[in-house]
């Protein structure tokens, strides 16, 4: 009992064994402070690292991002001034209108199917109903209520963010650009719908 009391109690210990533990001691708690602090360095640099390969991600994304929704306005403005599309708004009754459709409707078929990213394309009166579209169930919806609407009827482009359609209750994107007659005339206003699936996707 002695003898293990003795083990634990350094006073008691032999000069030899007191000096072999100051000695291992001395050696061991600056490697111990030193490993800890090379650790703590490294996961500090591996943290940084991914932190950067995040950054660098989020930026590749956000450059895609703004590529894709450029293109696509570009798109907009230039259908918005397809004479087909500005004709048939333009046009001042319903026969008119009528004898247009059919070249108009082509004009936003050949856009729609040009882009898989594309959920719908529509234009609207100056009261903000849908008078044709891509997709049928557009046509006849009023979406005065909608700021894509609201902006472009005033002479604005605009990009919404991502919202829940009303009619088809799919999230998507919406650009939009104002249909001005040849005289400046602003007759109704022209919507494309990306598919918000899409946007996520990337």
């Amino acid at each position: 009992m002695k003898h293990s009391h003795r083990l634990f109690y350094p006073p008691a210990w032999p000069i030899a064994a007191k000096i072999s533990a100051a000695l291992v001691a001395a050696a061991l708690i600056p490697m111990s402070f030193i490993s800890y602090y090379n650790l703590r360095q490294s996961l500090d640099s591996v943290e940084a690292g991914e932190y950067r390969k995040l950054e660098l991600l989020a930026t590749s994304v956000a450059s895609r991002l703004d590529q894709l929704i450029i293109d696509i306005q570009r798109i907009v403005v230039q259908v918005s001034s397809d004479r087909h599309v500005v004709n048939f708004l333009a046009a001042t009754s319903s026969g008119e209108r009528a004898d247009l459709r059919n070249d108009m409707q082509q004009a936003l078929e050949n856009v729609f199917r040009s882009n898989p990213d594309f959920d719908a394309i529509f234009i609207m009166d100056k009261e903000g109903r849908a008078v044709a579209a891509t997709d049928p169930t557009f046509v006849g919806q009023n979406y005065a209520f909608r700021e894509y609407f609201r902006s472009s009827i005033q002479g604005n482009s605009y990009i919404s963010t991502i919202l829940v359609g009303k009619t088809t209750k799919r999230p998507g994107m919406f650009l939009s650009h104002p249909v001005r007659s040849p005289s400046g005339e602003i007759v109704g206003v022209l919507v494309l719908k990306i598919r918000g699936a899409d946007i996520r996707a990337i």
